[in-house]
């Protein structure tokens, strides 16, 4: 496997070197090269195992020249290979996951574009490969609330703090149907991957006491004051106020890599 990923790698670089040229200047002829460079390269084993390349190779092709559709002529670049080459090899693993598609894929078209290229870094792929579908999400709620207020609640049961009675970080007001302990996780890898911070901030316009009242948590203290080992005592909660938004670098990714389409 790791020698075929060799060649498949250097025939990459060779076919780029040879097709993309500093002529190549219109955004078009640049998404036939990368088209004709993510089928013939990267997906050779699927077109040998499955006829489902026909499918992504078309997909691919229609998703990028959409979003490159209204570079400007002058602006339209050839994409740099730091970018278009580890790109389209993740592609090749996380082409049917939509939302991590398309952030590859907006990566790759910003990258085309001169008026936007300069804040497109070759670290964005990486953070990209580190993304569930449900990061990708959350992070695109928080992109579009600019501020997320959150709380940390402890639940007790006398002295004692119960672990894991509450998901760490809880933020309600991100709204996406997801189970709130999936929330806090997502939240958790974006802030490890450095494209969110998290502060022990009030927001002044939230009230924050009334999440005590949260039907979650309302469910949550039954759940843990229902189970034998806590059902003598009152549960107790305390809790206290934070705050998610993007950092330099995750405003910087989010412009690039998060289309709001």
């Amino acid at each position: 496997m790791e020698f075929l990923e060799k060649i498949a790698l250097e025939r990459s670089k060779d076919f780029y070197d040879d097709a993309i040229s500093p002529s190549a200047k219109k955004a078009g002829e640049a998404i036939e090269t990368l088209a004709s460079l993510f089928s013939d390269v990267l997906l050779y084993p699927v077109k040998k195992a499955n006829e489902n390349y026909k499918y992504k190779y078309k997909l691919f092709k229609d998703e990028l020249s959409k979003k490159t559709e209204n570079i400007p002529h002058e602006n339209a670049v050839d994409p740099s290979l730091i970018i278009a080459g580890p790109v389209l090899e993740n592609l090749k693993y996380a082409f049917d996951e939509k939302h991590i598609r398309n952030m590859y894929l907006d990566l790759l078209s910003n990258a085309m574009d001169s008026s936007k290229s300069n804040l497109v870094h070759p670290s964005f792929v990486d953070v990209i490969k580190n993304l569930s579908p449900n990061d990708a999400l959350v992070l695109k709620e928080i992109k579009r609330k600019s501020q997320i207020p959150a709380v940390k609640i402890v639940m007790q049961y006398g002295d004692r703090i119960i672990v894991d009675a509450m998901p760490s970080i809880f933020a309600p007001s991100i709204e996406l149907g997801l189970d709130p302990f999936y929330v806090s996780l997502s939240v958790q890898n974006l802030i490890r991957l450095g494209i969110v911070n998290y502060y022990n901030v009030n927001v002044i316009y939230y009230d924050y006491n009334g999440l005590s009242e949260h039907v979650f948590v309302k469910n949550r203290i039954k759940e843990v004051q229902d189970h034998p080992s806590y059902s003598e005592k009152k549960i107790t909660i305390s809790t206290s106020n934070w705050l998610i938004e993007l950092n330099d670098f995750g405003k910087a990714f989010s412009f690039i890599c998060l289309s709001d389409n």
